[in-house]
């Protein structure tokens, strides 16, 4: 018990081990090995990163095999990340590079660091103490003159030099002048920056779209970008154009055309020209989801649509925040199911409540039940039956699952119809944070 223990507090995932252990076949304990190896939690680019010892980052060797189990690369380096756009960041003695899925070395191991792994074909070197841009062919596109480097997005990536933020382009030119002092990402052609305490919006050319005077921003969402100023907020279009007056307490992004806005301690919801369509009247609100929006008032959980009306009292202790494909997350005490929009049970309040089963992934979800692990798909049809002590998403149409065998978590992968395609023979590697 004190083993399983360990494991729920490295990789997140609840466990609730019974006296009665479920059935354990053939398969799933095939074609153990002599040698202990542990693997990582899901599958990258196709391949399952693999190591002889038990801790990311520990001494020991790292490697990959493919989906059928098989070693495709043997561990042979000291470090490894997973597979990203084809190719995965690696390191021998304290230098790193990057490696093909043939294992051939794309990217030198020369470098003091680089980025966990590529993004739009460029990743991130460093080499003492100064950061720039390499292709996939190892070539250095971008000077390492900077002092920090962020990912490359939308064509552009965030470069500090001095203290200063700006963003070069992928042919190394400083599109947006290295002048502020903080900055986010680009997203849907804009990112937001900050100069003396205040921030703003600049797009891809570097020019100034939202004038840097607010004391926030967030992010363009449906067209709108929020922003607050000594306490108020509001909303400004793209064009830097206050739309939606800063008059609020808060407000949170666009959905379908509303936002939602507080004002007093009360919530409501504004359209696209800043009238308030919903009056301000409810304790809280999550914002609108397949045309309904799940609204508090009077203590009372109720499920409204774009007019305001009421459309669905709901009775339960814990509601999702919005609509999955027509499915409501719903919890009564420690169990769980979905509703429909007329608020009929498609899936039934006995799944025991967890971090883990709040959506669907690659069709299918994760749900606990005395103890045991299975998956359940969107008409509450148990696809794979309950009888694990641990499970993990799917990836990339494989999920992670353990079994104690004699006395020992032992895990491997299945696929979406149950079968096991990686007999359970592996422990575990502690690195489920990133997925």
């Amino acid at each position: 018990m004190n083993k399983i223990k360990r494991h729920i507090r490295k990789i997140s995932i609840i466990i609730i081990i019974t006296l009665l252990c479920g059935l354990i076949t053939s398969a799933e304990v095939k074609a153990a090995d002599t040698k202990k190896y542990y693997c990582d939690s899901s599958v990258m680019g196709g391949l399952i990163l693999i190591s002889n010892q038990s801790e990311l980052g520990g001494k020991g060797n790292y490697g990959f095999m493919d989906k059928k189990g098989k070693i495709v690369i043997p561990l042979k380096y000291d470090y490894a990340y997973g597979f990203v756009e084809g190719v995965s960041k690696v390191g021998k003695k304290g230098r790193y590079g990057f490696i093909n899925k043939k294992d051939e070395i794309v990217v030198p191991l020369m470098y003091d660091d680089v980025a966990d792994c590529f993004s739009e074909g460029l990743a991130s070197v460093s080499k003492n103490g100064k950061y720039g841009f390499v292709d996939k062919q190892g070539k250095e596109v971008v000077p390492l003159k900077y002092d920090s480097a962020g990912n490359f997005k939308e064509g552009l990536a965030a470069v500090q030099l001095d203290g200063k933020w700006g963003f070069v382009n992928i042919r190394g030119d400083e599109a947006v002048s290295l002048r502020y002092d903080e900055k986010t990402e680009f997203y849907k052609g804009l990112a937001a920056v900050q100069l003396d305490g205040k921030w703003g919006l600049v797009n891809n050319q570097g020019k100034e779209v939202v004038e840097v005077k607010y004391d926030g921003v967030g992010i363009s969402i449906e067209g709108l970008i929020g922003v607050y100023k000594d306490d108020k907020y509001g909303f400004v279009n793209n064009q830097g154009q206050e739309v939606v007056p800063l008059n609020y307490d808060n407000v949170r992004f666009f959905s379908e055309g509303l936002a939602a806005v507080e004002k007093a301690g009360k919530w409501g919801f504004v359209n696209k020209l800043g009238k308030e369509v919903i009056a301000l009247k409810y304790d809280n609100v999550c914002f609108f989801s397949e045309g309904l929006a799940i609204v508090i008032q009077n203590g009372k959980n109720v499920c409204i649509d774009k007019k305001g009306k009421t459309v669905l009292k709901l009775k339960y202790d814990s509601i999702g925040v919005e609509y999955q494909n027509g499915l409501l997350y719903v919890s009564k005490g420690y169990k769980f199911g979905f509703i429909n929009k007329q608020g009929k049970k498609v899936i039934p309040i006995k799944y025991d409540v967890t971090e883990d089963s709040t959506k669907f992934i690659e069709g299918l979800m994760l749900v606990r039940w005395n103890g045991k692990s299975g998956f359940i798909n969107r008409k509450g049809k148990m696809i794979i039956p309950l009888k694990y002590d641990v499970t993990w998403y799917f990836n990339e149409g494989l999920a992670l699952v353990g079994k104690e065998i004699d006395k020992e978590l032992k895990f491997g992968f299945i696929n979406k119809k149950g079968k096991v395609v990686i007999p359970l023979k592996y422990g575990a590697l502690y690195k489920v944070g990133r997925y």
